[in-house]
């Protein structure tokens, strides 16, 4: 996008705003930024979580998440139309079956940062992965008890290109 996509306006705030507001109205203890910037943490009005690892993208900043809390809920920046309530669906289907991480789909399609993870059990599998440069999220479910979450199509919308922002924008 040529451009920190969290800070793209989207109606009268910020992209990374929206999706901050639905974490805050969740059943989650508090809200905070993992892989940003100092400056976008201040624009945002959250604390930042920096990555202990750094340059290994969104796994680095689910690793920073997870050596400082119990238990973490993540979703990225770029889904703008999240709600409280998909995310209370992760932490209760989390909570209720034991997972070490509950994972959003659509239509069989897991996304895998929009999902709640167990420290203890999902730390050593980051770590694992970190250390032999195998970034893709998805291939830590294959060594962690998943629970999949089916979740409305609408509420995971990722925004990557200006075309989607643009189209987005016009809908609001």
């Amino acid at each position: 996008m040529g451009r920190d996509k969290a800070t793209l306006l989207l109606g009268d705030k910020p992209m990374g705003a929206w999706v901050g507001d639905a974490l805050a109205a969740a059943d989650v203890a508090g809200v905070v930024l993992a892989g940003g910037s100092p400056s976008l943490a201040r624009e945002l009005g959250l604390e930042l979580v920096p990555d202990v690892v750094q340059g290994k993208g969104p796994l680095s900043a689910l690793h920073a998440l997870l050596t400082r809390f119990d238990a973490v809920a993540v979703v990225p920046c770029d889904v703008p139309m999240m709600t409280a309530e998909v995310v209370d669906a992760l932490v209760a289907a989390w909570r209720t079956s034991g997972a070490d991480v509950a994972v959003a789909s659509c239509g069989g399609q897991m996304e895998p940062l929009v999902s709640v993870w167990r420290s203890e059990s999902s730390l050593p599998v980051v770590e694992q992965h970190l250390t032999t440069d195998d970034l893709a999220i998805h291939r830590l479910f294959d060594q962690l008890t998943t629970c999949v979450v089916e979740t409305d199509p609408m509420k995971l919308i990722n925004i990557n290109t200006v075309a989607e922002f643009d189209e987005l924008k016009s809908g609001l």
